[in-house]
């Protein structure tokens, strides 16, 4: 046993590094140029991303309905911060919807150093994730879909009169 000991160290240590190393592949920090396409509110305070979304897509085709059948995937954290999730098929989106949208998938998951709740949707209009810990929430929302940018902020970074994701009925 302590002969295999440093080699199944080794081999988990570059399992890690090669998964880190596809993972944050995906995400490319960038900074705002084209003002243009924005959406009409934008948080106060946001970090800006480009994404390769056809191979995060790519990567969640196979991915199982349970956490044994779940990939980890890194996601940037309005800090700079990137952290990795295991996420897996969520069944929120009903059979009959699914046989009508083929493409909508939604996810759900956890951050593997923190246990911070995840919850992602990949719709044609783009990807939209939710992140919660203990009270925090941030999001990671679509700035430009069409140039695979998306922002990455703090729930409390959003005009507390402009939280579009609270469903208010007028």
């Amino acid at each position: 046993m302590k002969k295999i000991l440093p080699y199944l160290i080794v081999v988990i240590l570059l399992n890690a590094c090669s998964a880190s190393k596809k993972a944050t592949a995906l995400w490319r920090p960038m900074t705002a140029t084209d003002q243009s396409t924005v959406p009409d509110v934008l948080p106060s305070e946001f970090g800006l991303y480009e994404i390769q979304i056809d191979l995060l897509s790519k990567s969640l085709k196979g991915v199982g309905a349970n956490e044994e059948e779940g990939i980890i995937i890194q996601f940037p954290d309005p800090d700079g911060n990137v952290g990795s999730f295991k996420v897996w098929r969520s069944s929120v989106v009903s059979e009959a919807l699914l046989e009508k949208y083929p493409n909508l998938r939604a996810y759900k998951g956890f951050n593997i150093a923190d246990q911070s709740d995840i919850r992602m949707e990949l719709p044609e209009a783009g990807l939209q994730v939710m992140v919660r810990n203990s009270g925090e929430v941030w999001f990671i929302a679509p700035y430009h879909a069409e140039k695979q940018l998306y922002m990455v902020y703090h729930k409390s970074a959003f005009p507390s009169d402009n939280q579009f994701w609270e469903g208010r009925i007028k």
